[in-house]
């Protein structure tokens, strides 16, 4: 039997991060609230050291790189894969999400286009015991994608 959710001990950096334990053992990590490479870094070892069934990382673009974005966003997917995750799903610009992809070779990895098909996404492929990283610059709105994964998930499964 595994750890319940009173034995779990997260530690979030400091800042506004949020933690939602939903019904059947799903915890998320919020950080949408900005996205910096070495913040993303970080947060992507939070996750890694979470306990949990499949550890998945949601990401959105991190704004305001200049010239090094692609290079940003890149290194953020190898982490991904160094770190063993089972999956990344992005919102992001199309060449961030290509590059994040690409770095993260060998781990799922799926793209999509707006929060409503990403959110929907979540809704039918996150199993109980899952720990899901939700982490992109304020103005990708992953937060809405939060809440409304946050709303639609079921007390139970079928």
């Amino acid at each position: 039997m595994g750890a319940g959710l009173g034995q779990l001990q997260l530690t979030l950096p400091s800042g506004r991060s949020q933690r939602y334990a939903l019904p059947q053992d799903v915890v998320i990590l919020d950080e949408t609230y900005n996205a910096g490479l070495e913040s993303m870094l970080a947060a992507l070892e939070l996750l890694a050291d979470t306990p949990g069934q499949r550890r998945i990382a949601v990401l959105g673009t991190m704004k305001e790189l200049g010239d090094r974005s692609l290079e940003f966003h890149q290194q953020v997917g190898e982490r991904v894969a160094k770190l063993q995750l089972d999956a990344l799903l992005t919102l992001a610009e199309p060449a961030e999400a290509a590059i994040l992809a690409q770095g993260a070779a060998h781990v799922h990895t799926r793209a999509f286009g707006d929060g409503a098909s990403l959110s929907q996404y979540l809704t039918t492929w996150v199993k109980p015991g899952d720990r899901l990283l939700f982490k992109a610059s304020r103005a990708v709105a992953l937060d809405r994608v939060v809440d409304q994964f946050r709303q639609d998930w079921p007390s139970e499964r079928p």
